[in-house]
């Protein structure tokens, strides 16, 4: 949890500590994704990846970046 926090902490100074930029946070899939593994990849080794299953919450791992969108 300590990690988690700090990383996740980390992340949101790198990305947002500031108004970014258009180039900077495009704000879409493939920034998600660094956001993402920015926030939990030194916990978590899938972390910024997309699932090949499903899990006990979220949707069903095929409509994950479809739902992003909506």
């Amino acid at each position: 949890n300590h990690l988690e926090a700090a990383n996740i902490l980390t992340a949101t100074i790198k990305h947002l500590g500031r108004v970014p930029t258009p180039d900077e946070a495009p704000f879409d899939f493939g920034w998600l994704r660094q956001v993402h593994r920015d926030m939990f990849g030194e916990v978590w080794g899938w972390a910024g990846r997309l699932r090949r299953h499903d899990v006990n919450i979220g949707v069903p791992w095929p409509q994950v970046e479809t739902r992003l969108y909506d």
